[in-house]
């Protein structure tokens, strides 16, 4: 059975103040976890509330708490004039880390929607086409390279004629595989 509880029984729970629970992001983040009474008011579903707020965690939340316990820690030992500071520096570090983040997702999304960013599959399916080009050119260099080599009496014109071959195997898959990707710049 699910732990139902009013608001203010969660906030003191949680250690939060009430009036933190009608703010109106927290009231849309944990709509999920409301449960009706019938009269009209509102029970919270602590488990369904403690799963979706951990889902959320910000991680500018876990910098300050990094923080905090680093400056209790600090405390017990002796207290100095800075730690104060300490704290506010940790909340402007976790603020900055958080809009970078949202900064990199935005810019992630921009890119996907002008199309820069392939899907896996599509990049799954270059790779393996490659793969297939790859094991079908080394076999066919085989059979073409043995009437040449098989000629052949000196050791190093044999070098020579495999890696020829090899690096014309290997441009030709790698222009392929420019070409598959859509990569700048490819021939």
């Amino acid at each position: 059975m699910a732990r139902e509880m009013t608001k203010a029984a969660y906030a003191k729970l949680k250690g939060w103040s009430p009036p933190y629970l009608s703010k109106p992001s927290m009231i849309d983040k944990l709509a999920p976890a409301m449960v009706s009474k019938g009269d009209g008011t509102f029970l919270i579903d602590a488990d369904k509330a403690d799963e979706i707020l951990a889902r959320e965690k910000s991680p500018a939340r876990e910098i300050i708490k990094t923080r905090d316990n680093s400056a209790e820690d600090a405390a017990e030992t002796e207290t100095a004039p800075g730690e104060q500071a300490e704290k506010k520096q940790g909340y402007y570090d976790a603020r900055t880390q958080r809009e970078m983040v949202t900064l990199e997702n935005q810019l992630l999304d921009l890119a996907d929607r002008k199309g820069n960013l392939l899907s896996k599959k599509q990049t799954v399916d270059a790779v393996v086409g490659v793969a297939q080009k790859i094991r079908e050119g080394l076999a066919s260099r085989n059979v073409l390279l043995a009437d040449k080599v098989s000629t052949m009496t000196d050791a190093r014109q044999i070098l020579i004629e495999l890696e020829k071959s090899d690096r014309a195997l290997l441009t030709g898959l790698s222009d392929d595989l420019m070409r598959t990707l859509h990569i700048e710049g490819a021939d």
